[in-house]
């Protein structure tokens, strides 16, 4: 594919509303199809990517079979195909075995993209508020900030993998502009304020380079990581002090001893992976099927998700164990209060959605792909690179706080970060 097509791809993937790109993509591999056999496509993608793909596809495979032992509708398993659909399609759709400078050339321009249109939505955001403080005192401010992606969460993801692949591009050529990029990366996931996303990405930061440079005996610069962590806390609370609070709250209400005061996403992750299971002998295994549990198909059939004005399903799509497990912690009433749609209430986890969905075989086969995605990752570049693995420990790290997997707009984005990393890990092979 040339590279202003997947750079086209990238852009268009982001203007859509997630749900509707996972009803077009279909349609756009079977406009394709033809063309796809033609030319082979499948052997044509790098053979680290088909495995992802295969594995994958034995997951909804599995899912599939479960659906089947505890079937509610068809709506549910047909959502559950169409959302999932978009993780195997878009290889098919993007990748063959251009060089790795196109790849990077796009992830680039798309990261320009982004910014010119964060840049006019902080102008404007200045405009409207009368101040130059792009916060301006609000928790909300960063929303307005998320170029072209449907929330700011989602640019917030974005910018962080840009991050690991500037901090790659920076060892490969020592570009002192490529570290500028990294700096502005970093300010823009800073003024998203998605809070969960930035501790996750630092998180992620600190974890990776612990290993690595524990491994590789590095103690000054382990003090030296350690120290910018603690001084980007502080720059943080300086900017954001009201999101810190939140955090501190969180943190707070997650150690408390009674249950029922933990915050939603804490209560949802307990009992889906302790209560839930005895429910039945099968569901550690093998779960309740496809849009049966709480992935983003299952909350569409429940009425509960989208806007009854959209469309309404009947009721007898919604599981039982769907309705006393999730939907009791995300329902109209409970969303009609104030501040409570936050992802600390959110009972969405692509990890724990796929326990309950696929059952143990499933969780196993998640890992099993992000282990591949690490061990691709840590042999990509020489030691030097302290946050390598990075990429694969905030992906794990980003599925178990949301249902990220069913997202079209971002999916587009991991699988061309994944590709990246394929081409990188070939090229420290043959050094």
């Amino acid at each position: 594919m040339k590279n202003k097509h997947l750079l086209l791809i990238l852009i268009f993937s982001t203007l859509l509303d997630g749900y509707l790109l996972s009803l077009i993509l279909p349609i756009i591999f079977i406009m394709m199809l033809p063309t796809i056999r033609k030319f082979n496509v499948i052997k044509r993608i790098p053979y680290e990517i088909r495995r992802i793909i295969y594995i994958y596809v034995l997951l909804i495979i599995v899912s599939s079979v479960s659906f089947i032992v505890h079937y509610t509708s068809i709506y549910n398993f047909a959502i559950y195909l169409i959302m999932n659909s978009t993780f195997v399609l878009f290889p098919l759709i993007i990748f063959n075995k251009e060089n790795n400078n196109r790849v990077y050339r796009n992830i680039n321009l798309f990261y320009k993209f982004q910014l010119l249109i964060i840049l006019l939505q902080i102008i404007f955001f200045a405009i409207n508020n009368k101040t130059i403080n792009i916060f301006g005192g609000r928790m909300d401010a960063g929303d307005y900030f998320k170029g072209s992606f449907q929330n700011s969460t989602l640019t917030c993801i974005f910018f962080s993998i840009c991050i690991f692949i500037f901090v790659n591009e920076y060892y490969k050529t020592r570009n002192i502009r490529i570290m500028y990029k990294i700096i502005i990366s970093c300010l823009v996931v800073i003024i998203t304020s998605a809070n969960a996303n930035i501790v996750i990405l630092i998180l992620s930061v600190l974890i990776a380079s612990l290993i690595n440079l524990i491994l590789i005996g590095k103690i000054k610069q382990i003090f030296i990581l350690v120290f910018s962590i603690v001084l980007a806390f502080k720059v943080y609370s300086i900017i954001q002090p009201d999101n810190l609070i939140y955090i501190k709250s969180f943190i707070n209400k997650s150690l408390m001893v009674d249950f029922n005061d933990k915050p939603r996403k804490i209560q949802y992750i307990k009992e889906s992976l302790i209560d839930f299971p005895k429910e039945s002998w099968e569901i550690p295994i093998i779960g309740i099927g496809g849009g049966n549990y709480s992935s983003r198909s299952a909350m569409i059939v429940s009425n509960e998700y989208l806007s009854q004005d959209i469309i309404t399903f009947p009721n007898k799509c919604v599981n039982e164990y769907n309705k006393k497990y999730v939907i009791s912690k995300w329902n109209k009433d409970i969303l009609s209060q104030s501040y409570s749609d936050g992802i600390a209430n959110q009972p969405f986890s692509s990890i724990i959605t796929i326990f309950g969905e696929s059952g143990l075989i499933g969780l196993i086969i998640i890992i099993t792909v992000l282990a591949m995605i690490y061990r691709l990752e840590i042999s990509r570049l020489d030691n030097k690179n302290a946050i390598k693995g990075g990429f694969s420990i905030f992906l794990a790290l980003s599925l178990l706080l949301d249902n990220y997997i069913e997202y079209s707009s971002i999916v587009a984005i991991i699988w061309i970060a994944l590709y990246y990393i394929v081409i990188q890990s070939r090229i420290g092979i043959k050094n």
